[in-house]
């Protein structure tokens, strides 16, 4: 009688140490209440390996059923005590990867599981592999998609100022009646400026704007023709909406251009000196007939001279 009640007491505190390696707190944290008598619908796969800690491991001892809420755990009947069924979420599963070393046919898949009750390794088989990636997704970061400017904002030029115009154009009744008859009829353009910057008044140059500064009335200011003087009445802020009507029927002449420098007159290279050559040339003296008379007498002279004297 005393031995079956030792089997008895050592197979219940292997159990209950065993759980307190990291099964039991996993049970406490994630329970599945009524659930844990009836077995999530799904393909019961036995699991080759599973490790809590370091030193709680399970060989082919756990059933897991692969959900979409995550992964149902369980054990055999003559484990149960101790060991209570859990559904661990996907939010405590990190990662997937291959296994080390020397890899036994059909696992090569390592879960490693990160949560505040510590961690848990799962060996997959291959069977359970296939099930597994099917409700399997690893979370990535998504970067946070931002606008340059914000839609309720207007855009800012480069001094910092806002700047926004809304512009529509209308045809009156008596132009629709005289499209036909007169082409070249003007078209009354409506222009409605939400904001003006102060830093470029010379954009609004239309001397023949009407202005009405407010809006508050909804009133608007009659056309006018280009060129005509508008006296304003009330001063404009910058920021104010501005109403105006203005006749753009005759051509407004664009500005021209501003001229373009001319280049200074380059001078031109003084020429190189023409090289020059100097020789000796011998002078000679022209002889004249009369000249060459006198000397031929000087020389016949000169001869009977030297036949007439005696030689010694």
């Amino acid at each position: 009688m005393l031995f079956p009640l030792i089997v008895v007491g050592f197979w219940l505190g292997g159990c209950f140490l065993i759980s307190c390696m990291g099964w039991r707190w996993f049970a406490r944290k994630y329970p599945t209440g009524d659930r844990g008598r009836m077995q999530p619908e799904g393909t019961v796969h036995l699991v080759p390996s599973v490790k809590f800690e370091f030193v709680g491991s399970y060989r082919n001892s756990v059933r897991a059923v692969i959900t979409k809420e995550g992964i149902y755990f369980s054990v055999p009947f003559m484990l149960r005590v101790f060991h209570a069924p859990f559904l661990l979420p996907w939010t405590s599963v990190r990662r997937i990867r291959k296994k080390a070393g020397f890899k036994q046919r059909g696992k090569r898949l390592i879960v490693e599981v990160e949560d505040e009750e510590g961690p848990i390794r799962l060996l997959l088989s291959k069977e359970m592999e296939e099930d597994f990636l099917k409700y399997y997704w690893p979370q990535k970061p998504k970067p946070i998609a931002r606008r340059a400017f914000p839609k309720d904002q207007p855009q800012e030029n480069p001094e910092g100022e806002s700047v926004g115009a809304t512009v529509g154009v209308a045809e009156s009744a008596n132009e629709n009646e005289n499209k036909n008859a007169n082409p070249g009829a003007g078209i009354d353009a409506e222009v409605e400026v939400n904001t003006i910057p102060a830093t470029y008044p010379s954009l609004f140059t239309i001397v023949g704007m009407g202005m009405q500064a407010g809006g508050s009335s909804g009133a608007k200011a009659p056309p006018v023709s280009v060129g005509a003087p508008v006296p304003v009445s009330a001063p404009v802020s910058v920021g104010a909406p501005v109403y105006a009507k203005v006749n753009v029927s005759a051509p407004i002449p664009a500005a021209a251009p501003p001229p373009m420098p001319v280049p200074a007159p380059v001078p031109a290279p003084a020429p190189a000196p023409e090289p020059t050559v100097s020789f000796y040339v011998p002078k000679t003296v022209p002889v004249t007939v009369p000249m060459l008379a006198t000397i031929t007498a000087t020389v016949a002279a000169a001869s009977a001279t030297l036949m007439a004297e005696p030689r010694s």
